[in-house]
């Protein structure tokens, strides 16, 4: 007996998840299958890996059930950006408050997140999980009453569906088994991420320093006097990332000119290269690519997933356009509208991010920030575009 599927998801991240989410929400039965276990400790403090949502990704949640289910008192609501372009400049402003928005976000750590997801799914009857298997194999199928995708796993299982979709991440196995190039954006920089404790309350502030060791991101986290840590390091400042914890604390006490007294870093640290990635396409016959399998861009403005989430929703979009018009979920006319607006958004997102780390590397442009930050800042109307453009808009 065939068991068979409107849509196989490969990936129990974020994406993959929101994605599982989206899809059971609006009625279709789906599949998910990872090689990890399922959910994930929460009690073992912050998790390095967290997420700036905006208020549309926000919405999205709450729409598919995954909201409602986060625990509350690991989200940190942030109200106030400030953008320094350099350590000793004036600094950019964005205050929640100016606009009369309730905040500018939210952090969600992965482990939070991924478990909501997960609570959501498992509740429903349309979703079926695959723990601890690994895809093998795609074989296209052409019989009397329909075309379809079928899925080889490990340990051995054979499933099928309309559609697969490969929210794998990075390394996608599913972009790979497809022969779908990836074209690669190398940044010269690389990132470095730790949480750390300050003596001083945060008053649940977002702060971003863009200097000559790099760009500095400290994301508020749920305790008042705790940041997760985003250090974009160039690689002509590589040793910052082999520093011990004091002498890492201590740089940053000195960037950030002791705002908020002591600092010490209380968690590993993890590197990564920074390296912008864009598939050359983001469909194949019954196959879609979402999330970082079809696009990773740089950190510096926190929006990698809620660009993810924004592919989830387009792609959702279309797929329950196709079923109300009868056409198969798989065929390339229905994915090529989904294409087209998501590597159009990742493109315009790219080159974005690309500017935004030209200008924190030119001197010239950190010395003009120092002149025009200060009329910047009293121009409250530009402030409150460029708000909501954040809030709502930037990853659509």
């Amino acid at each position: 007996m065939k068991i068979f599927y409107d849509a196989i998801i490969i990936g129990a991240g974020v994406n993959g998840l929101t994605q599982a989410a989206a899809l059971m929400h609006a009625g279709f039965r789906i599949a998910i299958i990872d090689q990890a276990q399922a959910n994930t400790d929460l009690s073992k403090g912050y998790d390095l890996r967290i997420y700036a949502i905006n208020h549309y990704t926000q919405q999205c949640l709450a729409q598919w059930g995954i909201w409602q289910n986060l625990d509350a008192k690991r989200i940190t609501t942030y109200h106030q950006v400030n953008l320094a372009f350099h350590t000793d400049t004036p600094s950019l402003y964005l205050d929640a408050h100016d606009d009369h928005e309730a905040n500018l976000g939210h952090i969600v750590e992965q482990k939070n997140w991924r478990n909501a997801a997960i609570e959501a799914l498992e509740s429903s009857e349309l979703c079926d999980f695959y723990w601890q298997s690994t895809l093998e194999g795609i074989s296209w199928v052409e019989d009397e009453a329909q075309k379809y995708v079928s899925l080889t796993l490990n340990p051995h299982q054979t499933l099928h569906a309309q559609l697969l979709i490969g929210a794998d991440g990075i390394q996608s196995k599913v972009r790979t088994l497809c022969d779908i190039p990836l074209k690669q954006f190398p940044t010269k920089q690389t990132a470095l991420i730790f949480n750390i404790h300050i003596e001083h309350s945060h008053h649940f502030e977002a702060r971003q320093y863009f200097c000559p060791q790099g760009i500095i991101a400290f994301l508020p986290l749920a305790d008042a006097h705790h940041y997760s840590m985003v250090w974009s390091i160039p690689d002509d400042q590589l040793w910052i990332k082999d520093l011990p914890d004091e002498a890492l604390a201590s740089e940053l006490q000195n960037i950030c000119h002791r705002q908020w007294g002591e600092i010490k870093v209380i968690s590993t640290r993890q590197a990564f290269p920074l390296i912008q990635r864009q598939a050359q396409r983001y469909i194949a016959p019954h196959i879609a690519l979402i999330g970082d399998a079809a696009h990773v861009i740089h950190p510096l403005a926190g929006q990698g997933a809620n660009l993810g989430v924004a592919d989830a929703a387009e792609l959702t979009q279309q797929l329950c356009r196709a079923r109300t018009q009868h056409r198969a979920l798989g065929s390339l006319s229905v994915l090529r509208a989904y294409e087209r607006a998501r590597r159009s958004a990742a493109w315009q997102m790219m080159g974005l991010m690309d500017i935004f780390q030209k200008l924190a590397e030119n001197r010239f442009m950190q010395k003009a920030s120092m002149a025009t930050i200060p009329w910047v800042n009293k121009l409250t109307p530009i402030k409150n575009i460029l708000t909501r453009f954040a809030l709502y808009d930037f990853t659509k």
